[in-house]
């Protein structure tokens, strides 16, 4: 320490507040292991019970829930953390000895230690932590009829070995208080109607005939955040379901994932959203893997797509993200093209699929699902190829409200031309964000900023008057030379020189 006298003399209360701070961002943790050779720890904050007799004091008299809450982070030291913790509800942390960096075997003893002494103190957890699983570990066998009353937060992991396609099931397990579930293709069902946070991903367990996840959805009317991954190797049918209406009213975010083997459609139509429920939700996400391409656009995208259309999110957003569609709505933001990072509200369509055309067709048919009379902002991001640019300039025709666009690739961009016969899109259009790509050539940078020029000159001919621009890039960073920016600052100027106001949030250009 540099100044060690007036820290010294710091006030216990303050002490206290320190101590829990500096608790929160420097944890005990086993340190990378080399073969051969024992296990090393960083001892983080437990280093401050050697500075001075007072702080030992604080740290081991006044302050159990720390000791509590880093119980498993030294095995070593477990016995000597219980102690010190006094009773406390502990948080029983496996995580840690499988960390990315660790590289220790599945049969090394700092496992077994961490095993045993969670399994021996399950009945004092406030929280259980064992998402990275071995291969040994089948959770809902070794935790079947066990009481942990103290339970808030739960965390697992069932990784079969081999070919095993057994589903165990784990069948009310007794956690009355549960507020916090993540479980890995672990199927279960509870006795805490309580639970607030929901998230299940699984393969087979979603095919077990003696275990339904709209069963156990029907017993959480309390619950706020649902994430549920289904990704089964057999044909799903939530038709046959026949327990009782579904209400999860106090619900704020929902997310669903699925794949053609899923019966997304059908399973969503056992949670029916409700106005009280669309007006209080921060996310309405569906995603979809296509794995073969009949049928999404008449299953997925039309069942999903009026999921979109709520009237107060007035912003929307189309892209093409590599991998997958992405379409969604929100209430208009600064930046379009960054949501729905940054919204308050939004609700979001992903189509994984890796055929180009096909992400084009369904951005297209999810956006004839839109009510565009209420859509004040767009951000349109897939490509143009030149066989969909009709049907694109038609689809986005109907988007005549739209005051605010940003194009987020040239192509995009050239759309706003007028057309030989006169038409123009989004006729009450005010403000233009538009998106430039990295160019690489002089002649590239000159047509771009041609290309910008003409459109706004076209569209001031047709008395639709572009009022403000904001130049926006996606690039990782680009570098330019003296001649390059030069050109650059003068095309700008000539554009301004239009009448337009322009703003520069080119932000990864770096000068050279």
């Amino acid at each position: 320490m540099l100044a060690p006298g007036p820290i010294m003399n710091l006030k216990g209360d303050i002490l206290l507040e320190l101590f829990a701070l500096i608790a929160t961002t420097d944890v005990p943790h086993v340190l990378p292991w080399v073969d051969p050779g024992p296990l090393k720890y960083h001892l983080g904050w437990v280093r401050l019970t050697h500075v001075c007799r007072l702080w030992r004091v604080i740290l081991v008299n006044e302050m159990p829930q720390l000791w509590a809450d880093a119980v498993c982070r030294m095995p070593p030291a477990q016995n000597t953390m219980l102690g010190r913790a006094r009773g406390r509800p502990l948080t029983l942390n496996l995580n840690i000895s499988l960390g990315q960096y660790l590289n220790l075997p599945s049969g090394h003893v700092h496992h077994e230690r961490l095993y045993n002494f969670a399994l021996a103190n399950i009945a004092q957890a406030e929280a259980f932590h064992a998402l990275h699983a071995t291969l040994d570990r089948d959770w809902p066998l070794v935790l079947a009829d066990r009481r942990v009353p103290l339970l808030k937060y739960l965390e697992l992991k069932r990784q079969p070995r081999g070919d095993d396609d057994s589903r165990p099931v784990l069948k009310s397990f007794d956690a009355p208080n549960l507020l916090w579930v993540r479980l890995q293709d672990i199927a279960m069902t509870f006795t805490s109607t309580s639970i607030r946070h929901l998230y299940i991903f699984g393969h087979q367990i979603f095919c077990n005939p003696d275990w339904s996840i709209l069963d156990v959805l029907s017993r959480l009317p309390l619950l706020e955040w649902l994430e549920l991954d289904q990704q089964p190797y057999e044909r799903l049918d939530y038709t046959r379901y026949e327990g009782p209406p579904i209400t999860l009213e106090r619900l704020k975010l929902r997310r669903l994932y699925g794949n053609a083997k899923s019966d997304m459609v059908t399973f969503a139509k056992h949670l029916p959203i409700s106005e009280q429920m669309r007006s209080q939700m921060r996310e309405l996400f569906y995603a979809h893997i296509v794995t073969d391409r009949e049928n999404w656009e008449d299953d997925f995208v039309a069942a999903f797509g009026p999921s979109l259309d709520t009237p107060s999110f007035d912003g929307m957003l189309v892209c093409d993200e590599g991998d997958k569609t992405l379409v969604c709505t929100f209430p208009v933001c600064e930046k379009p093209e960054l949501a729905p990072g940054g919204c308050r509200q939004h609700a979001d369509l992903a189509i994984l699929i890796d055929d180009e055309p096909s992400r084009v067709r369904i951005g297209l048919a999810a956006l004839r699902h839109i009510d565009a009379s209420h859509i004040k902002q767009l951000a349109y991001g897939l490509e143009v190829p030149g066989e969909y640019r009709t049907e694109t300039v038609e689809t986005l025709r109907a988007f005549s409200a739209v005051t605010d666009f940003a194009a987020l690739t040239g192509d995009v961009l050239s759309l706003l031309s007028a057309r030989e016969d006169g038409f123009v899109l989004f006729p009450n259009l005010e403000s233009l964000h538009a998106g430039m790509e990295a160019p690489s050539t002089m002649e590239e940078l000159h047509a771009w900023w041609d290309m910008l020029a003409r459109i706004i000159s076209e569209r001031s001919a047709a008395a639709i008057f572009i009022r403000r621009i904001r130049l926006a890039d996606g690039w990782k960073q680009v570098v330019w030379n003296q001649e390059f920016a030069v050109v650059d600052a003068m095309r700008k100027a000539s554009v301004e020189l239009l009448g337009v106001e322009v703003h520069d949030d080119r932000h990864n250009i770096v000068r050279s």
